[in-house]
């Protein structure tokens, strides 16, 4: 697949307390591409440390990243340091829209593919919260087929066509992030705060479905064919927009040259 720049639609916003930022460069630029944002955002550990070293409130709470897709908007999360090949895959490629698939991003898909074929409640999740959409889940249950049962030609075959599809930034950057969340949600030792409200219901809901589909004695996994548009990472975690507060004056005491970000 041929590297191609991406385009640029993406906001990072600052969401604290009182008042709700949009990022925007020394240069004037206000949206960017996804890896643009993520080699800015994985500098730093925290929305916290965001926002002290870039002289924001220090009651940050929140980095999301806003963009509109089929006249809707949506939200997707923003990431820090714990993402190391994120990091790296972003830096590599910052603009772009598809990546260069070298070693260390093979090695990483060879990952998540074994992870994918050992865990089913980790790859139902992933379905069920769409980190996985209909025209992926169709490119991993071929491979994973033909690594079972397939020669070698299907095998590389198949394992390319994979490829193809997740040398999209945004596609892998969906499945690390679902793997990641899926990770800290089942080890408590990892769990972190939790800023999502009924997520043991969500959990409890999952398990019922996976205990049926072993009932059921399914070799594969599949979910319903929406259309690809309308799919959107993590969607019942998705995070809604937070109101914009009026604020009297304050902008005049903060100059451009102090803080390189807007009112949104």
């Amino acid at each position: 697949m041929v590297k191609r720049n991406s385009v640029k639609r993406y906001k990072l916003i600052i969401k604290s307390p009182e008042f709700d930022y949009a990022y925007i460069s020394e240069s004037g630029q206000e949206k960017f591409a996804l890896t643009e944002i993520d080699s800015i955002t994985t500098q730093y550990s925290s929305p916290q440390q965001f926002a002290i070293a870039n002289k924001l409130d220090p009651e940050t709470n929140k980095l999301i990243i806003n963009y509109k897709a089929n006249k809707q908007e949506r939200y997707l999360f923003a990431i820090f340091d714990e993402y190391d090949f994120l990091s790296r895959l972003a830096s590599d490629n910052n603009g772009l829209y598809t990546v260069t698939p070298g070693v260390y991003f093979q090695a990483e898909v060879r990952e998540i593919i074994n992870k994918l074929m050992t865990d089913d409640e980790l790859y139902l999740y992933l379905l069920k919260m769409k980190y996985i959409d209909p025209k992926l889940n169709e490119r991993i249950l071929d491979f994973i087929n033909a690594l079972k049962h397939g020669y070698k030609k299907d095998i590389q075959f198949n394992y390319k066509r994979l490829e193809n599809f997740l040398v999209r930034y945004k596609t892998i950057r969906g499945l690390e992030i679902g793997i990641k969340t899926y990770e800290k949600l089942t080890n408590p030792e990892k769990q972190e705060e939790k800023e999502i409200t009924n997520i043991e219901e969500e959990m409890k809901e999952i398990k019922e479905e996976i205990k049926e589909l072993k009932e059921e004695k399914q070799d594969t996994v599949m979910i319903d064919s929406n259309q690809n548009e309308n799919y959107v990472q993590g969607t019942l975690f998705d995070m809604q927009a937070t109101p914009k507060k009026k604020v009297k004056q304050k902008e005049k005491k903060i100059g451009k040259a102090d803080r390189p970000f807007c009112y949104y």
